[in-house]
């Protein structure tokens, strides 16, 4: 099978957008193979398609696992600019994008050879404790649901040394598969003094569980989180998530007491274009 793609980084979270049209069916298997360090190497992949609404949106993205990936969209919105050889300092790219309802809005800057891409994500669903096993014992442990994907916080005190959180943490991921509900979902090793994560995530479909470099919704998860620990203000809040591949940029605005919108900022470059042989 050849399939045309094109392989994007956004804030080290390596991403294959496939051209070629694939089967739902199918996406998951190829998918995996994908990634694979022997094939194109990269921590996801989502495809790409015509917009149901076209007169709305300019492609249609689904990822692996029919999760909602900030990433990707940003990735996208850059390629979609590079490929028409767009100069202009920003750009509106309206997408479609799985997990998130009608239409998706990216912002694109770009500068010099990479882009800088800001994502519009929908409020979560829940921001709740969740109960699970995880170091030999239950925990209480905060989660945020979004479309398509719920994240679970972890505090990295709990886990111990150092060297043990990410064997805790691959541990947990196959015990929770059975425990949450959404396809996709991911562990957040989360340094509170830094603001740091590093993020394990797992989809069901794909059976993969990949620590990223960068986790745009993981981010916006963070971002959600700390919002909501600010009571009833109104105020919005920014904060910057750092993580292996860099710092993404979260902007969490509120009403009523609540997340009423997120969007996430970070940097795209476009690594290569081609034709993969599977």
């Amino acid at each position: 099978m050849e399939l045309r793609f094109v392989k994007t980084n956004p804030t080290g979270n390596t991403t294959i957008l496939v051209e070629s049209p694939v089967e739902i069916g199918d996406q998951a298997e190829i998918a995996k193979i994908l990634m694979r360090d022997d094939v194109l190497c990269a921590e996801q992949v989502g495809f790409l398609g015509a917009p149901r609404n076209p007169s709305a949106a300019r492609a249609n993205l689904r990822m692996m696992g029919g999760e909602f990936c900030g990433n990707a969209a940003a990735s996208l919105a850059a390629f979609l600019v590079w490929r028409d050889g767009g100069h202009e300092k920003e750009t509106k790219v309206p997408l479609e994008v799985s997990g998130a309802d009608g239409v998706t809005e990216c912002l694109i800057k770009r500068c010099g050879e990479e882009f800088q891409g800001t994502v519009g994500i929908m409020p979560p669903l829940r921001i709740e404790t969740l109960r699970l096993p995880l170091a030999g014992m239950k925990q209480e442990l905060p989660s945020v649901k979004l479309r398509g994907i719920t994240h679970v916080i972890v505090p990295l005190e709990i886990l111990g040394p150092a060297q043990e959180t990410r064997q805790s943490a691959e541990r947990a991921a196959k015990e929770w598969e059975g425990l949450i509900e959404d396809e996709a979902f991911g562990i957040l090793l989360y340094e509170c003094q830094k603001n740091s994560i590093t993020p394990l995530v797992c989809v069901k479909t794909s059976g993969t569980a990949v620590w990223e470099r960068g986790c745009g919704s993981g981010s916006a998860a963070i971002g959600a989180y700390l919002a909501s620990l600010a009571g009833s203000s109104e105020a919005n809040v920014t904060t910057s998530v750092t993580q292996p591949g860099g710092i993404i940029t979260v902007e969490t605005r509120r009403e009523n007491g609540a997340v009423s919108g997120i969007s996430i900022t970070g940097n795209v470059r476009i690594v290569a274009r081609g034709t993969a042989y599977i």
